[in-house]
């Protein structure tokens, strides 16, 4: 079975600006989601586009899939912008 961790409860959040007038104010809430559900937020990750670009939402598709953990990053490529 597995034995809970510090890393268990730490997230990165990733989030892309679209230009909506509300981002600022969901950004803020995803933060408060994840403080909610007892989630140490460790880093922020931010990015802006004109509009959603096909290849990094089938690139987020495949990520999702199967998730790199904290300790292998590696498996992200440093190309990949996920936005949510």
């Amino acid at each position: 079975m597995h034995e809970p961790t510090a890393a268990d409860n730490t997230a990165v959040l990733v989030s892309l600006d679209f230009g909506a007038p509300d981002y600022a104010e969901s950004l803020d809430e995803l933060r408060l989601l994840a403080e909610s559900a007892g989630v140490r937020t460790i880093a922020l990750v931010e990015g802006k586009r004109q509009r959603p670009d096909a290849h990094c939402l089938r690139a987020a598709a495949r990520w999702m899939k199967s998730p790199p953990s904290l300790s292998n990053m590696s498996r992200v490529p440093s190309t990949t912008a996920l936005r949510w």
